[in-house]
């Protein structure tokens, strides 16, 4: 709710919390890394989807908005990376 009122400061520090509370959780870190894209801080948010996709690499969506962000900060290299299918999956439906 802090977001959509424009408190930002307030938002950050909410899913900075939930960080806390849950360090070893990816969904902690997607979330946060969300709240970053959503208010245009792309490194931030770079970093924070590299930590959900360390806590979960199985998660196909850490992968996928962590290539996101890398693509808009114009790392095309590392966002190709992150968007591949993990070693030995099939990106085949």
């Amino acid at each position: 709710a802090c977001y959509f009122t424009g408190q930002n400061d307030k938002a950050e520090a909410a899913y900075k919390q939930l960080v806390r509370m849950r360090p070893e959780s990816d969904r902690a870190y997607f979330a946060l890394g969300n709240f970053y894209a959503d208010v245009g801080r792309m490194q931030d948010a770079a970093a924070s989807f590299r930590r959900a996709a360390a806590k979960d690499s199985r998660n196909y969506l850490n992968h996928y908005m962590l290539g996101m962000v890398q693509f808009r900060l114009q790392d095309f290299t590392a966002s190709a990376a992150s968007l591949e299918p993990p070693p030995g999956t099939s990106s085949a439906a």
